[in-house]
């Protein structure tokens, strides 16, 4: 089983390296609008959920074989502040690679000292608080029964005293649940004292497991950014300039990769993390172009750089 995956395109990070730390889906919330479907194990428990050496020997590998991306991420299928080894990971990391380390959390076991302490060793955190009023903290997020959104907060503003790092607050909103006027006066207050260095604002943007998770507009989310004020960016759409961006930065890793040597799909597959039929598609767009040629030796497609 594989626990590395990517690089993918972020809206914010550039080309993300993922990590798994956790199972599909073991997490402390069950988000109405989750793309990765409902929690299958909601739970506070911290252990080792994926154990650390396979996961440090997968990203040495792909290191050694000249892998590339900006940034290291602990995301995926749940909540990886669960893993009790994050921590840990965190340094190893820092003995692979001089890459940023990034932790996307939901950011509600931040309220415990360990998890805080755990969490310093990142250069970025993101973690998310969708809601401040309790009834639409359950409404929302669903969340472990003993999860207490007061507390919650307080481990917000506790890591953000601590944390010398980037720490970013995203919050993504749902129409006619958490974006009300008392919620949003709520969220208001709870962000200026969080005093994150940026807030995002979010929606749903991709299928959601909920269907009652209904997506704002462009215009509510900017209505939104304007009150809460000069930090905040709307993160809700790739758009077209950050896509055109994050492929011509793509283009340039498969170029500089193939200035070295001829590579096989199968290679370019796996060094770059993509599918075979999106690379496919991409590599005509370059032999389209002129940039590169094929050529077949051995049996085996190769590409490499047009002289």
């Amino acid at each position: 089983m594989s626990y590395v995956f990517g690089p993918v395109p972020s809206r914010r990070l550039g080309f993300s390296l993922g990590i798994d730390l956790v199972p599909k889906k073991v997490c402390s919330l069950d988000c109405i609008y989750c793309q990765v479907g409902s929690t299958t194990k909601k739970t506070i428990t911290r252990k080792e959920y994926i154990p650390l050496n396979p996961v440090v020997e997968e990203l040495k590998k792909w290191a050694y074989e000249g892998g590339e991306a900006d940034v290291v991420t602990m995301s995926g299928n749940g909540e990886p502040t669960l893993n009790s080894k994050i921590g840990e990971l965190l340094i190893q990391i820092k003995d692979i690679t001089d890459l940023p380390t990034v932790v996307i959390t939901n950011g509600t076991l931040l309220y415990r000292d360990e998890v805080r302490k755990d969490l310093l060793n990142a250069d970025i955190v993101l973690p998310s608080l969708d809601a401040v009023t309790p009834n639409v903290f359950r409404a929302i997020n669903r969340p472990h029964r003993s999860l207490d959104i007061n507390k919650i907060i307080e481990g917000l503003i506790k890591f953000r005293d601590q944390f010398r790092g980037k720490y970013f607050l995203e919050i993504l909103f749902c129409k006619g649940i958490n974006d009300t006027e008392r919620e949003l006066e709520a969220l208001y207050h709870a962000i200026e004292k969080i005093d994150p260095d940026e807030i995002h604002l979010n929606t749903v943007v991709r299928p959601p497991q909920n269907k009652r998770a209904l997506p704002l507009t462009m215009e509510e989310l900017e209505r939104i950014a304007k009150r809460f004020g000069k930090k905040t960016k709307i993160i809700a759409h790739f758009d077209k300039e950050h896509l055109s961006t994050a492929l011509q930065d793509f283009e340039k890793r498969v170029l500089d990769y193939l200035d070295r040597r001829p590579a096989t799909p199968e290679d370019l597959c796996l060094v770059f993390g993509v599918t075979n039929d999106k690379l496919m598609n991409f590599m005509d767009k370059l032999k389209d172009e002129g940039k590169v040629v094929e050529r077949v030796y051995d049996k085996k497609l190769y590409f490499q750089i047009r002289e």
